[in-house]
């Protein structure tokens, strides 16, 4: 569960204003969802910032092997409802 280096979708990405959620549940949600995924594996490919105020939550990417999310599938499904992304990188369709 690692940061990896520079920012992959770059400093406007990071800097962007985090979008307003629902509620501050739906933020609190998607913060521990977010914590869900990094524990299954993942990595993060943005550089969130401070919290968000309010009902927001930092821009957030992460990424996962296909061979990781193979290994954790109910944990790396984790609904993560709002301002975050996860990708999974295969090295083939096998």
């Amino acid at each position: 569960m690692k940061a990896l280096g520079k920012s992959a979708g770059g400093c406007a990405f990071d800097a962007a204003q985090p979008p307003a959620l629902l509620s501050d549940g739906v933020a609190k949600g998607l913060a521990y969802s977010v914590k869900t995924l990094r524990s299954a594996g993942a990595d993060l490919l943005t550089a969130p910032g401070a919290g968000a105020e309010g009902a927001r939550h930092p821009n957030t990417l992460l990424r996962v092997t296909g061979k990781q999310f193979l290994a954790e599938p109910e944990k790396l499904q984790t609904e993560a409802f709002g301002s975050a992304s996860l990708c999974v990188v295969a090295r083939d369709v096998d």
